[in-house]
């Protein structure tokens, strides 16, 4: 194991100092080689990893288009894991890892007809969870049946997917955004809590504002679309105050300064 990993940081090494797409493309094949012959010699209780790996690796090279060949590398290697009975949760792994590259590759991939990719896409989830309905990656696919239908308006649709994730995979990642996917179509007519702290670290309560109309606005500032909408909301706020109309700003930057250095130019 120590002599593969010395093999594999020299080759990432090289990629790190590549010039060319044709030798990042060889390094790239490199390195999945090298995994690939490393798996091919292991005994099956010590494979687990280095199968994972070898799924990551195709996955990103092909994603990065540094080396696209991967993407049949890795949908052939999912039905090599199925064939060989390999661990269920082993082969949704790859299944999902295979998809969701696929996917993305054909976002970018010129002449793509996106009706036609967004209808094979969501097919596949669909095909996913039927085929592995326990595995720990079905709550992500889940999850992005419940927004596409959330988005096409169908609200009753995404709840009940939404639900399933809170109810039958309540530890995962996915939950979280799930529960509060939930809590927003039911939140229609119902009184909202929200708390924080607001950016000079006052409490903040919503409740406060009882009585006036208030614009919630979650944004970032690394997206375009929510620093338009401030212009906006400027207007507005600008337009109604002595309607009682008050705009309140959630901010979703994972870090504090990058937020006050927007505000402080802003």
């Amino acid at each position: 194991r120590g002599n593969t990993r010395t093999e594999e940081g020299k080759i990432d090494a090289k990629i790190a100092e590549a010039t060319t797409p044709t030798t990042v493309a060889a390094l790239k094949k490199e390195r999945i080689d090298l995994i690939e012959s490393k798996l091919a010699k292991l005994e099956a209780g010590d494979k687990m990893q280095w199968t994972r790996q070898f799924i990551d690796s195709c996955s990103e090279a092909a994603e990065s288009r540094a080396y696209p060949e991967a993407i049949t590398r890795l949908k052939d290697f999912e039905k090599k894991l199925a064939a060989d009975g390999a661990d269920k949760d082993l082969v949704a792994y790859a299944r999902f890892r295979a998809m969701t590259t696929e996917y993305m590759m054909a976002q970018s991939a010129p002449g793509t007809d996106p009706i036609k990719m967004q209808t094979a896409w969501l097919e596949s989830l669909r095909t996913f969870v039927k085929d592995f309905p326990t595995s720990s990656e079905t709550p992500e696919a889940l999850l992005q049946l419940a927004i596409d239908s959330e988005f096409s308006g169908k609200e009753q649709e995404a709840k009940e997917l939404y639900t399933q994730i809170v109810t039958q995979f309540p530890s995962a990642h996915a939950a979280t955004t799930a529960k509060g996917a939930v809590t927003r179509i039911d939140c229609v007519g119902k009184v909202l809590p929200l708390t924080g702290k607001t950016v000079t670290g006052e409490k903040f309560d919503l409740s406060a504002y009882r009585g006036k109309t208030v614009l919630l606005h979650y944004w970032a500032t690394n997206s375009p679309v929510a620093l338009t909408d401030l212009a906006a909301l400027k207007d507005i706020q600008a337009k109604y105050a002595r309607e009682n109309v008050v705009v309140v700003g959630i901010s979703l930057d994972d870090k504090v300064d990058t937020l006050t250095a927007y505000l402080k130019q802003s």
